[in-house]
């Protein structure tokens, strides 16, 4: 009888071993979600294999509702440039709201850029059938560069730089 529970435990504690567990935030590079809400140009709210405020990686579009510092997008702090930001501002929210209508979304998380920024939002490139979101607001001039670490940060200057040479969006303003 000892033998026979003991072979029990064993196949019990074997077959532990094999069930998948769902791992956690922090050890996940890639989540799935099917409903989101826009909060602005670069943050979302979203739903479905997780529920957070997602802030996009290296991108950062002017204020809709706050004042913004034309100074963060190398122009001149003039009343013109704020108002100028704030309108594309609300360019890059709308852009940003169609971008992400069908809810169906891949959000990818950066190890260079970590998990969480500083107001605790999950830091990730955000996905679906038309691109990469982050690019597309960087292509249109709807957002600039952050300057932080992750690993697209060269590609994002390069685009950065086809835009403002080409006027397009906030880069107009000056």
């Amino acid at each position: 009888m000892k033998n026979l529970e003991i072979t029990l435990a064993l196949i019990l504690l074997g077959s532990a071993l094999f069930i998948a567990v769902e791992p956690n935030e922090n050890e996940k590079d890639l989540f799935q979600v099917s409903s989101v809400e826009t909060v602005d140009g670069d943050t979302i709210d979203v739903k479905g294999e997780i529920n957070t405020t997602v802030r996009l990686v290296g991108v950062d579009t002017p204020e809709v509702t706050g004042e913004n510092s034309p100074r963060e997008f190398n122009l001149t702090d003039t009343e013109r440039n704020r108002n100028c930001l704030r309108k594309w501002g609300r360019e890059a929210s709308s852009f940003t709201k169609d971008f992400t209508s069908s809810g169906e979304v891949t959000l990818i998380t950066d190890s260079s850029a970590g998990k969480r920024g500083s107001y605790g939002r999950l830091l990730a490139y955000v996905e679906t059938d038309s691109g990469q979101l982050g690019r597309k607001l960087l292509e249109k001039g709807y957002a600039r560069v952050y300057e932080s670490e992750f690993r697209q940060l060269q590609r994002y200057r390069n685009i950065q730089s086809t835009a403002r040479e080409q006027g397009k969006g906030l880069w107009s303003c000056s």
